[in-house]
């Protein structure tokens, strides 16, 4: 009988000797002598990046969904903004549903080009051009749904802080920038 008894000990050990290794590893944690399998990790920043502070600026005041718009600089936080906006929707086909998408890109463009020009600056950017794009479903020669350009706004500063954003349309504002308009969105090789 006590040699069953120590079985069962024994084995109770053994088992929380197991479970107590394997919340050591989960936590992080090593045996002696034994390297860790994944390197820590860095605990996320509270504070929000230039990138992330002026994405979230222009995206609310395009009024897109959240982590629909992206913000890079070209060459560190003085110079070139480019904001990516993704929009999502069924692909435009009609003629109207294609001028009335690249109304949409229009005003996204003007929107986010007026938030950036007329906003505070994080300290340290300062801004030479921004870039906006926007992308959405589009169809392909090959009539396969992907993700491509809508159209794009550029604006140097020189030309944005001559510009009277107050009373500006995103029609007007339109033959101000350097511009690109997607003309169709589905295929005519295909004949979507």
């Amino acid at each position: 009988m006590q040699h069953v008894e120590c079985s069962a000990r024994t084995g109770q050990h053994v088992v929380l000797a197991l479970a107590l290794m394997t919340v050591a590893i989960l936590a992080g944690c090593t045996a002696p002598g034994h390297a860790a399998s994944h390197p820590p990790t860095a605990a996320p920043s509270a504070t929000p990046t230039a990138e992330q502070r002026i994405s979230a600026l222009a995206q609310h005041a395009a009024g897109l969904p959240d982590k629909s718009v992206t913000a890079t600089f070209d060459g560190g936080l003085e110079g070139t903004l480019t904001l990516i906006a993704t929009i999502g929707g069924p692909v435009p086909g009609t003629k109207a549903e294609i001028a009335a998408a690249q109304e949409r890109v229009k005003a996204i463009c003007f929107l986010m080009e007026r938030a950036v020009w007329t906003s505070s600056m994080p300290s340290g950017v300062l801004l030479s051009e921004v870039k906006v794009a926007v992308v959405g479903p589009i169809y392909d020669d090959y009539a396969d749904l992907t993700t491509g350009p809508y159209g794009a706004a550029d604006l140097k500063a020189a030309t944005a802080h001559q510009l009277d954003w107050t009373h500006l349309t995103p029609d007007a504002a339109w033959g101000v920038y350097a511009t690109w308009l997607r003309p169709a969105y589905r295929s005519a090789v295909v004949g979507l």
